[in-house]
């Protein structure tokens, strides 16, 4: 894309119950041009090893779901185009999933950072949504933090 941006979304801590699906972060595509992800990461804080693996969604989604604004911050502040991605967090009620593009399990003393092969990009047409949602085990709760890298 020509006169591209990095920018990234994070999300702060996120207290995951037992048993839960959670959308961690979901990014929104400016209405008049699309995105595309470069990197994500999502990292929990277990303390045992013997924790079972939580399973890690990048998926496409519509709607909001009910959830609040977050932060997007340009990674070059050399970039003298506005940035226009938007992001939502805290979640409380899902938004409605479409297509699962990746599904990994992560264990919770481990961290996941993918990015998309070099000759295959993933882009997020005008006023898409992509989102990074979990699937927790039932037998425990850990927090997870992470970001998601993208092209404008």
């Amino acid at each position: 894309m020509s006169g591209e941006i990095s920018i990234t979304a994070r999300y702060p801590a996120v207290n995951v119950a037992t048993g839960a699906i959670l959308t961690l972060i979901q990014v929104v595509a400016p209405s008049a041009s699309r995105i595309v992800v470069k990197q994500i990461s999502v990292t929990f804080n277990s303390d045992s090893n013997t924790d079972e693996p939580y399973q890690v969604q990048l998926l496409r989604q519509s709607g909001a779901g009910t959830s609040s604004a977050g932060s997007v911050y340009k990674i070059n502040t050399d970039d003298s185009a506005a940035q226009q991605t938007t992001s939502r967090i805290a979640f409380t009620a899902e938004p409605t999933a479409q297509d699962i593009l990746q599904n990994w399990y992560v264990h919770p003393q481990a961290n996941l950072i993918w990015e998309p092969p070099f000759d295959l990009p993933l882009v997020v047409a005008a006023s898409g949504r992509i989102g990074i949602r979990i699937l927790t085990p039932i037998v425990q709760a850990n927090s997870s933090t992470g970001y998601i890298i993208i092209g404008e």
